[in-house]
Parts: C-alpha cells; sequence; structure tokens
C-alpha cells in the first residue's frame, strides 16, 4: 500500500494529499489542527446542495398534508359507523341533511339499494327500516371512494369515478307529506262492510253487538307499506297479493289514534312488549284472539283489520322463542332472512313482524261486548 493511500485513511475526506500536499502538512504538524480550515470542493457543495433541497421538500410535503388536514376538519361530511368504521354520504345526501338541520326538521327517508333508511337528527342515529336496525349518525373528514346510487325525495345521487359527485334529478314517487288520517265509515249494505264483517263474525258471531267499521286513510304511511311491498314482490318474484294476509290485531292500552296517525310507520315497535316470540308486532287470523287485547273506550271496544306483508314465513307452531327481534335466517349462515314468524297459540294462528313497514292498520272496528 502506497503512503499516498495511508494518508487518506487518517486525514479527513475532503483534503486529497496528492492535491493538497500544504494543507496536508498544516493538519498533521500544526499543534491545533481543528484551526486548520478545510476548503469545501465542489462536489461536496453539490452534495450539501441536494440534501438542503430533500429537506426543504420533505417539510413542504408535511406542511401540505397538516393543512389537507385543517381543510378537511372544516368541511366534515355526514356519515354513519358502520361495523367499527366511518363511513360517509355523499355531497348531496350530506347538503339534505344539513337543509333538514337548518329547517329544524328532525326525520327524512332517503332509499339505498331499495331499502328505506330514516335520519333522526334529534337521536342522532340512521335507521333501517327493513330490519329496525340502527347506525351512529356522525361528522366526518373521510370523503366517499366508491361509485354508489342513493335516492333523496325525488332525486339520483351517485358519485362518478373516484371524487366527482354527480346528482340528476329523476322522477320517482315520493312519500307524500303527513296529514292526519282519515277515517270513513263504512255502509252497512256496503259489499266492503259485508266482507269485513265476514272475516270479524267467522270467530265473533254471538260475542258483540252494535259493530261500526271504518276505512283508515294514511297516504304517508300507506306509501311506506307500498314500497316494502313492492320491493318484496320483486325479490321473492311472488304476486303482491300472494304475500299478504288480511289480519286482526288489538292495541291493548295503546289509543288506536296514535298508531293510525303515525307520521311514517303504524306498527311502531316502541309499543310492542315481549312476548312468546320476542319483540314484535302480534297479528291474528281470528279476531276471537284479538279481542282480548281490544283497546277498550270505555264505551266502545276496538281493534284493527290489517294488510299485513307475510312473505315467506318461519313457522314455530307452539314452541315460544322470546329472544326474537327480526326473524331467523333462511340457511343458517348466509344471512338472508325469512319475512315473518308463524306460531300457534291457545288454536289461534299468530303471525309476527319485525319491521316497522310490514303492516298497515286498513280498518277500524267498534263493537260492544254482549253482557
Amino acid at each position: 500500500m502506497s503512503i499516498l493511500e495511508n494518508l487518506k485513511k487518517v486525514v479527513p475526506h475532503k483534503i486529497d494529499p496528492s492535491e493538497d500536499p500544504k494543507l496536508l502538512y498544516d493538519f498533521l504538524f500544526k499543534r491545533d489542527s481543528s484551526s486548520v480550515v478545510i476548503p469545501e470542493k465542489e462536489k461536496d457543495k453539490k452534495e450539501d446542495k441536494k440534501e438542503i433541497k430533500k429537506e426543504v421538500k420533505k417539510e413542504a410535503k408535511e406542511e401540505a398534508k397538516k393543512e389537507a388536514k385543517e381543510e378537511a376538519k372544516k368541511e366534515l361530511v355526514w356519515g354513519i359507523i358502520k361495523e367499527g368504521k366511518s363511513v360517509p354520504f355523499d355531497s348531496t345526501l350530506h347538503k339534505q341533511i344539513e337543509e333538514a338541520a337548518k329547517n329544524g326538521r328532525d326525520e327524512f327517508f332517503y332509499v339505498y339499494k331499495d331499502k328505506t333508511y330514516k335520519i333522526n337528527l334529534k337521536k342522532s342515529i340512521c335507521i333501517n327500516m327493513s330490519n329496525n336496525t340502527s347506525m351512529k349518525l356522525i361528522k366526518t373528514a373521510e370523503r366517499p371512494k366508491i361509485i354508489e346510487v342513493v335516492e333523496v325525495s325525488d332525486y339520483d345521487y351517485h358519485i362518478d369515478g373516484e371524487d366527482n359527485i354527480k346528482s340528476e334529478q329523476k322522477n320517482i314517487d315520493i312519500p307524500p307529506e303527513w296529514s292526519p288520517c282519515t277515517k270513513t265509515k263504512l255502509d252497512n249494505n256496503s259489499s266492503e262492510f259485508n266482507e269485513v264483517k265476514k272475516l270479524f263474525d267467522a270467530t265473533m258471531k254471538g260475542i258483540y253487538k252494535d259493530i261500526l267499521i271504518e276505512k283508515l286513510d294514511n297516504k304517508r304511511v300507506k306509501y311506506f307499506f307500498e314500497k316494502k311491498l313492492t320491493q318484496m314482490s320483486r325479490e321473492r318474484n311472488v304476486q303482491k297479493k300472494d304475500l299478504t294476509k288480511r289480519l286482526f290485531h288489538g292495541t291493548s292500552h295503546t289509543k288506536p289514534s296514535v298508531i293510525y296517525d303515525g307520521y311514517d310507520t303504524t306498527f311502531d315497535p316502541k309499543y310492542a312488549a315481549v312476548g312468546l316470540w320476542g319483540t314484535g308486532t302480534y297479528f291474528a287470523l281470528n279476531a276471537v284472539y284479538s279481542t282480548t287485547y281490544a283497546y277498550n273506550t270505555g264505551d266502545y271496544h276496538q281493534m284493527f283489520l290489517a294488510d299485513v306483508i307475510i312473505g315467506n314465513y318461519f313457522d314455530l307452531g307452539p314452541v315460544p322463542w322470546n329472544e326474537l327481534i327480526y326473524p331467523p335466517e333462511e340457511i343458517e349462515g348466509e344471512g338472508k332472512r325469512f319475512d315473518s314468524v308463524k306460531a300457534r297459540t291457545l288454536g289461534n294462528d299468530i303471525y309476527i313482524v319485525y319491521d316497522t313497514n310490514m303492516a298497515y292498520p286498513t280498518y277500524l272496528i267498534s263493537y260492544r261486548i254482549m253482557t
């Protein structure tokens, strides 16, 4: 190994023994070598400039990220917590919620993938009306990234590509504004009166007197019932008439007007108690069973004859299952559930639904019990 090569090992890399002999001498033989000023070479200057540029770029990136986060905080969008993750709504649904909040409107509906959802701003929840499950309503900095379709009122909303949100007006059926339910007294000589009375008399003849039958019309609630029926008819590929039954229902201590004057739904689970087949709304094929639960005005007893979507029901027979909050799965593990539950008690067929939109109170029957 040459002397020059050995020298290179012990002197700073910026001193080249072959090119800077005087500087080398000063470094090796002066007592205070730290006082020796070693000039930077052009190559070293370039390296330093590169490092500085890198640092500047890194700092600029960090600053941009910080600014983006701050900007996102300013533009929080409405969304839900689903499976532990925040899921943002598209910008148009976000605007609908903002508008509702601004106008002091606590609730409104939207339709997504043929399912109706209710936004409840007061409780900060989004309710899936098909299975009555609720998700927490939040504001999030997340942004939607996938193509989706959401219907709100008379609009279709979708996200095109990554973030370009577009809206397109569409003539779709929208829920009518709520108004109090109208009641029409049926003429005792009409075929409609006789049809209802025939069903009632099948098990009540000789038990009652002085009957009054009124037809109920709550347009908004009927809209959601018909929408649910249409959806199930399409999903099951079954005619609507084959999905429904006319069944009786007594409201116990709840005034019937609370039920038929509902804003979005009539047979709300909040009025239901836990029965032999869980928390649902119970309907009977025989009026004599429902008369046990009829509302007593002090002068008359009252019950409903309702149109109920029973669809593909699960028949439990007399076996109780009081933990049910929705019907069992058709095939275990596959997620798809039966539409309702059928049971039998004291010789009566009972049908239980767990979805608020699967029944409509078509008639209110008032009668006196014979003593």
